[in-house]
């Protein structure tokens, strides 16, 4: 978009600000007495009168046009992609649950049935019914593996729109956050969490500091540390010395990126990596905006 903007800008100025084309020839006379060499300079300038540059303005603002509206269909793309594959996790989760606590079930006890039956009267159950009871219970268990697969594909794709290796982590954080709940494997978006997904970006900035300032401990003492220093900076040093008293290294190292990175985006504080120090963000209004909580 900015590339488009400049592009449009520049076609605008162009009439007024045109380019200088010049033309420098040299040439020796080698067929007239006195032989010698002459210079000529040509200079060349589109008048305004008759060229305004009216059709590299108009594909400008074609092409700014454009750019405004790729974000929208990128966007768009992007929740339809996100929306088919949950749509098929959705439906394969269902079907596998199904399958595990039904399907498989019965075809277990039809097929134990009939191989009991045939023990005690081979006359009345014929084993061709048997074995063809067994190939409907190993068909089934095959439908359910092919379900299965299908379920951690649909996975797999959220995980590869999403740009990330693990979702694991992401609907853990979404839990924290109050975004999201999760109940023995099934996660179910929030009212806070919808809210959240709707929002336009200044809006999601502040929802998501409301819930880090009221679910994030670190980040909470973070803020208060920063409210109680008189130039508004702390050392990070100081929250990893905090950490490592109670955590392994690998884990604090983890801890404080991802403090980071949510306080930077929420507008909390800004963060210093030459001295390695943390600034209250004053212009976002977090100041006092929750109460303090003990650093666990």
């Amino acid at each position: 978009v900015a590339r488009a903007q400049y592009q449009l800008r520049l076609a605008r100025i162009t009439p007024y600000c045109p380019n200088i084309d010049t033309n420098t020839v040299i040439e020796h006379d080698y067929t007239t007495p006195p032989f010698g060499t002459v210079v000529s300079l040509q200079v060349g300038v589109p008048l305004p009168i008759f060229d305004n540059n009216r059709g590299n303005i108009i594909a400008a603002e074609g092409a700014l046009a454009r750019a405004n509206h790729g974000y929208a269909l990128a966007r768009d793309t992007l929740a339809s992609s996100l929306a088919d594959a949950y749509g098929r996790y959705d439906t394969n989760k269902i079907t596998v649950d199904y399958y595990r606590k039904d399907i498989i079930r019965d075809q277990v006890q039809s097929w134990r049935g009939l191989w009991e039956r045939h023990q005690e009267d081979p006359d009345s159950v014929q084993f061709t019914d048997v074995v063809a009871a067994q190939q409907t219970l190993a068909q089934t268990i095959q439908t359910y593996a092919q379900t299965l697969g299908a379920q951690w594909q649909a996975v797999v794709d959220l995980a590869d729109l999403m740009e990330v290796d693990d979702l694991f982590p992401i609907v853990d954080e979404a839990v924290l956050l109050g975004f999201a709940d999760s109940t023995q494997g099934d996660v179910q978006i929030t009212p806070a969490g919808k809210e959240f997904a709707e929002a336009d970006i200044a809006t999601r900035k502040k929802l998501f500091r409301e819930a880090v300032l009221g679910h994030v401990t670190l980040i909470q003492q973070i803020r208060n540390a920063l409210e109680r220093k008189s130039d508004r900076t702390v050392p990070l040093e100081f929250f990893r010395d905090v950490l490592d008293e109670h955590l392994s290294q690998e884990d604090v190292q983890r801890q404080i990126d991802t403090a980071l990175n949510w306080g930077r985006y929420a507008e909390i504080f800004t963060y210093d990596a030459q001295t390695d120090r943390l600034r209250l963000d004053e212009t976002s209004g977090t100041a006092n905006s929750a109460e303090p909580a003990p650093l666990h």
